[in-house]
């Protein structure tokens, strides 16, 4: 089994719906729609299959090496008194489809 063989499938809404409202279609074809657009819009759908399964990779390495913060906080007698928040921005609002 290959690395692209664990890529997540693409969401069942990924395609644009035929029926969309003209409004919308255009809004979505726009060149100036949206930063994301200049970097995705020759995107192959493996490439869209690819992102999620890198986001999630990065979220994980993210994820143990904050795990040092809290254990550093006990170590050091601080964490009684200390909020520790972590926040993130969701990957389903950067997917075609909001997957």
């Amino acid at each position: 089994m290959g690395c692209r063989d664990s890529f997540p499938p693409l969401p069942p809404n990924f395609e644009a719906d035929p029926c969309e409202p003209l409004a919308l279609k255009l809004r979505r074809e726009n060149s100036r729609y949206g930063h994301e657009l200049a970097h995705t819009r020759d995107w192959t759908p493996e490439r869209w299959r690819e992102y999620p399964h890198t986001y999630h990779r990065l979220v994980s390495q993210a994820d143990r090496a904050l795990g040092c913060v809290p254990r550093a906080l006990e170590a050091g007698g601080w964490n009684a008194n200390t909020p520790v928040i972590f926040t993130s921005d969701p990957l389903r609002d950067s997917m075609p489809g909001g997957a």
